[in-house]
């Protein structure tokens, strides 16, 4: 590495991102910035990084008062800065968000829920004006669906001088055995946007990846579902019907019943169970017999069977059973295929470990980070540019319109 790298975070969420931050640039963050919303996910990053000033900003203003970091301290602190990463919530282009706002749109570019985005990345570049502003985002980012969102993007860099670029990857192609389709977004202090290097790493099988946990990592013992996996009832139906799980192929039960044409059987089954797990599985099966009877889908809870691979990590997708052990995954095995290392201090919950981005594609963005700030990549003719890491291409640069002048003929 050419230099030492100046950096920090804001809204860093439970961590993820400083500690690919930290592992690529071998060097502590400088600070930690952040809103009172997002204090309690903050609180494990902020314990892991306990030397690191954290400072919480005014969400009204976007300021942050000199009661909380004085003007003298704040210019020392800010000044100079390489990057600043960012974990700013993505709800409003998520498409399993359905919250309702009092009227006010829950989803897509508008959404309330991106104001945190705008918010976060106009007080870095006003304030403090890095080389380098990036952070992770929802996948419908680099979409059309997302077109209002890119659009707002490119007004703030425009408005402080920075180029932007929207990246399109998959965590599978960063040595983590999971499908976890995400959009980077990066702010440059420059005319025009560098041409990121794309990345598709030799990933292990899910099975071999969980072996690489040590025998002393914590939370091994604290399963994500608090359940014996027998105790199951979808499960319990597999078992009295003689089904093995390791012959099924389908990534969760409902899918292989579905695909088997055993839902009728899967009612009849659980019909007029004394069980109350097994009420509650006859209820699921008949209402998931009636939404597909009029083309609708349901939310999928079944037990997940894990094959090469998992699926994106999500809180609602929690019943994922190990792939060679008759159990539910643990807390540290969900650590793991996020990226965590086991020096990683977390003493939270399975629904926040979800909302994070994993350390290992947040590492490969920032070499290119490093990259760029040691003129280290080419560059594109264009401010903004879309470049998408699963097909290895440019798809989109935005060039300014050439301005005529208008010449009086007559």
């Amino acid at each position: 590495m050419s230099k030492q790298i100046k950096w920090g975070s804001i809204i860093p969420l439970i961590g993820g991102m400083p500690v690919a931050n930290k592992i690529t640039t071998g060097v502590e963050p400088s600070f930690l910035l952040s809103y009172d919303a997002f204090a309690a996910n903050d609180s494990h990053c902020v314990r892991n990084f306990s030397e690191t000033p954290y400072i919480v900003i005014d969400a009204n203003t976007n300021t942050i008062s000199d009661e909380i970091l004085p003007s003298s301290s704040r210019k020392q602190l800010f000044e100079h800065v390489d990057f600043v990463s960012t974990c700013a919530p993505c709800a409003g282009l998520s498409m399993l968000n359905s919250a309702n706002n009092g009227g006010k749109s829950s989803r897509g570019g508008d959404a309330i829920q991106n104001e945190w985005l705008y918010k976060s990345s106009n007080f870095v570049l006003e304030n403090i004006k890095p080389k380098v502003l990036w952070g992770e985002n929802a996948p419908n980012l680099y979409t059309s669906a997302g077109k209002a969102v890119q659009n707002k993007l490119k007004e703030i860099g425009d408005k402080y001088g920075y180029a932007l670029t929207i990246i399109k990857t998959d965590t599978y192609l960063h040595g983590i055995p999971q499908h976890r389709q995400r959009t980077f977004y990066f702010f440059w202090d420059s005319k025009t946007a560098p041409l990121m290097n794309y990345y598709k790493k030799e990933t292990p099988h899910i099975i071999d990846y969980l072996k690489e946990i040590p025998a002393d990592a914590t939370r091994q013992d604290e399963l994500i579902i608090n359940q014996v996996l027998t105790e199951n009832a979808w499960y319990k139906y597999l078992i009295d019907k003689k089904i093995e799980i390791n012959t099924i192929k389908e990534k969760t039960i409902l899918q292989f019943i579905m695909l088997n044409n055993l839902l009728d059987d899967a009612i009849q089954w659980s019909e007029n169970s004394d069980d109350k797990q097994v009420q509650i599985m006859n209820r699921v099966a008949k209402h998931t017999k009636y939404k597909f009877s009029i083309d609708k889908g349901v939310w999928d809870a079944t037990p997940m069977i894990l094959k090469d691979s998992i699926n994106a990590l999500i809180s609602k997708n929690c019943f994922i059973i190990h792939p060679t052990e008759n159990r539910y995954l643990n807390i540290r095995e969900a650590l793991h295929l996020m990226g965590l290392p086991t020096w990683f201090k977390y003493d939270g919950q399975f629904h926040t470990i979800t909302q994070n981005v994993p350390v290992k594609t947040a590492s490969d963005m920032t070499k290119e980070v490093i990259k760029f700030i040691n003129n280290e990549l080419p560059f594109s003719d264009s401010t903004f540019i879309k470049q998408n890491n699963k097909t290895q291409k440019v798809e989109f640069e935005y060039k300014e319109p050439v301005a005529y002048e208008l010449v009086e003929l007559f």
